[in-house]
């Protein structure tokens, strides 16, 4: 039995610059990280060179893998590196929304649409 390598996934490299803060930059990540989890990988995502992250980014590159894959098996097979404390922090939260969300999907959209919350209205 082989022995599973760890892929490195840099988020600068896939973004081409040092400030990690769009959905679309997040989404390419995403992308990059899906498929290899999708084969089975286990991924490091690295963010050296990074210097700024934001939540936007960080809800398209790892929060929606909530929706994809199971707590289970994202914890089992990402880690990070080049995170400085806060930016740990910031990916703790989001994680946790996540899975809040993806647990109760259909009771938060119901209330989103109940409440006129979708930002859909021209006002």
């Amino acid at each position: 039995m082989t022995e599973s390598k760890i892929i490195s996934i840099s988020v600068f490299n896939i973004i081409n610059q040092n400030a990690a803060i769009t959905t679309e930059d997040g989404i390419l990540v995403f992308n990059a990280i899906k498929k290899a989890l999708e084969n089975g990988q286990k991924v490091n995502i690295d963010f050296q060179n990074i210097k700024t992250i934001i939540t936007p980014f960080l809800n398209a590159a790892i929060g929606q893998l909530y929706g994809q894959f199971s707590k289970e098996a994202i914890e089992s097979s990402l880690t990070y590196t080049g995170l400085s404390e806060d930016d740990k922090k910031l990916l703790k939260l989001v994680e946790e929304r996540a899975i809040s969300y993806f647990k109760n999907k259909a009771n938060v959209e119901a209330i989103i649409e109940k409440n006129g919350l979708d930002g859909d209205d021209d006002n």
